[in-house]
């Protein structure tokens, strides 16, 4: 992983995509989100602690250093080749050209490249979003639980809410606990107190929509995934 050896996203695919002149604004778009995917899943797997921070590669950073490096002219190109006249024939001593990969050898790269990114994702957004579920499952029936110990389910929902910061997923489970216990535990009251940050229906919670959003975002890092590959599928070297 680049973080590890202290390479910021930013610059590694900015020095990547320098390279590779080929490469439209679109494609570079889709490394940064795949990359920013991928070093998410790789700490999110070795860290003890699942609220994973890091700096993000940045869309704007990067397009903008491509767009001023692409107007820096090279030196080397602003002087015409001298051509020199040696014994009785025309012998041009010219710039040698830079070496290119043939247009088949780069799609074929280009598929396999698409091909692996598109898989790998795909095989670890189905990983996470089986976690998802059984953590949903888990947390239903710990909603069941201190419903009944406490009195109510609005309670129990209350201080999840207080563990939530993406509030379309709050409510997406909340609608899905009360579906399944409306008919099992009694409906009780909201209270007029302040959260436990340390129950374990906050700390349940908490993980629960850090897998759903993880979950999420590799199935958008998919979908992405697969519209890269199908474009170089749909190319004339298929």
């Amino acid at each position: 992983m680049l973080l590890e050896h202290g390479i910021p996203l930013n610059d590694a695919i900015i020095k990547i995509a320098s390279r590779r002149p080929d490469m439209k604004k679109e494609h570079v778009q889709r490394v940064i989100e795949n990359a920013n995917l991928i070093t998410f899943e790789d700490m999110f797997k070795s860290a003890s602690d699942k609220h994973i921070t890091f700096e993000l590669a940045d869309p704007n950073v990067v397009h903008a250093q491509l767009d001023q490096t692409e107007q820096i002219a090279d030196p080397i190109y602003a002087t015409e080749p001298e051509y020199r006249r040696s014994g009785g024939f025309d012998a041009f001593n010219k710039e040698a050209s830079l070496s290119v990969v043939p247009p088949h050898v780069q799609w074929r790269r280009d598929y396999y490249a698409t091909k692996s990114a598109m898989d790998r994702l795909e095989k670890t957004a189905t990983a996470i979003d089986s976690q998802a579920e059984a953590l949903t499952h888990k947390f239903v029936d710990m909603c069941k639980r201190a419903s009944i110990e406490y009195g109510g389910l609005k309670q129990v929902l209350q201080l999840a809410g207080y563990a939530s910061d993406d509030e379309g997923t709050f409510t997406k489970v909340a609608s899905v606990v009360t579906s399944a216990l409306k008919d099992i535990v009694p409906e009780g009251e909201y209270v007029d107190t302040l959260p436990n940050k340390n129950h374990a229906i906050y700390k349940a919670y908490s993980d629960l929509e850090s897998t759903i959003k993880l979950a999420n975002k590799h199935k958008a890092g998919v979908i992405n995934a697969a519209r890269m590959h199908e474009e170089v599928k749909s190319s004339e070297y298929l």
